[in-house]
C-alpha cells in the first residue's frame, strides 16, 4: 500500500515537472496529483474488509465450539 502510494506520488512529481518543463505559448496546463490517494484509499478499504473478514472467521469457529 505504501509502495504503490509511493510510486503514483513520484510519478506525478515527475510528470509535473515535465509539465512545467514545456514551454506552452497562448495556453495553461493544469495538473492535480492526486492519483496516489487512490492507491492509499483502496488499501485501507482492503485493510477494513481483511479485518471484517478475520472477525467474521473467529466467530464461526467460535460457534462451531459451543454446538
Amino acid at each position: 500500500m505504501v509502495l504503490g502510494s509511493a510510486f503514483k506520488y513520484t510519478d506525478g512529481l515527475i510528470l509535473s515537472k515535465a509539465l512545467t518543463a514545456v514551454d506552452v505559448s497562448n495556453a495553461t496546463i493544469q495538473y492535480s496529483n492526486i492519483s496516489y490517494i487512490d492507491a492509499f484509499i483502496g488499501g485501507v478499504f482492503l485493510l477494513i474488509i481483511a479485518s471484517a473478514m478475520k472477525i467474521a472467521v473467529e466467530a464461526v469457529e467460535e460457534n462451531k465450539k459451543t454446538i
